[in-house]
């Protein structure tokens, strides 16, 4: 569930970050944005050999949905956009629990 708020996000920042600035800034948020979900892919993956899955996940989710709700929520300027993208974007996709059957 927690990895879903990512698909509207991918397809409607460009279209949000056009109404409050042009064409090539909402392309270089989405560049951004896709930018630190593969970082943020390995940071976490990182993250959840060296901690507990769930501890890394609900963390991931609290500070993500407030990065939506404080950055995105209230963005009057691409440079709110910027750091939404660069936070939500780091911190939306959790990756898959690691799999113990040996």
């Amino acid at each position: 569930m927690q990895g879903l708020s990512y698909f509207p996000v991918s397809l409607y920042i460009t279209t949000f970050t056009r109404n409050v600035a042009n064409q090539f800034t909402a392309t270089v948020v989405l560049a951004v944005f896709n930018l630190s979900v593969v970082l943020g892919q390995i940071g976490l993956g990182h993250l959840t050999d060296r901690f507990s899955y769930p501890s890394v996940m609900f963390a991931s989710s609290i500070c993500s949905a407030l990065a939506a709700f404080l950055f995105w929520g209230f963005a009057s300027s691409a440079a709110y956009l910027y750091v939404f993208a660069v936070v939500f974007g780091a911190l939306v996709r959790t990756p898959s629990p690691p799999d113990h059957r040996h």
